[in-house]
């Protein structure tokens, strides 16, 4: 498996995780238990910390440099 794919493999299993955290909270807001529903939104702007971060139109790695020929 490619570095690649494992960025994103675990760039979508953090969003998965915000998400449902998000969708958590707004359900426990909507039953009146804000207390909770705060604690949601913690959770998933902790996880939302985690997730790699790109800018646009930047590839999901960087490749190394080359090595310098130490002769040349």
């Amino acid at each position: 498996m490619s570095k690649n794919t494992s960025m994103e493999i675990a760039r979508m299993a953090w969003l998965a995780t915000v998400l449902v955290a998000l969708i958590t909270a707004l359900l426990l807001a909507l039953s009146g238990y804000t207390g909770y529903a705060g604690l949601g939104v913690a959770v998933a702007a902790s996880a939302a910390i985690n997730l790699p971060r790109r800018g646009p139109g930047e590839p999901a790695t960087q490749a190394a440099p080359e090595p310098r020929d130490p002769d040349g």
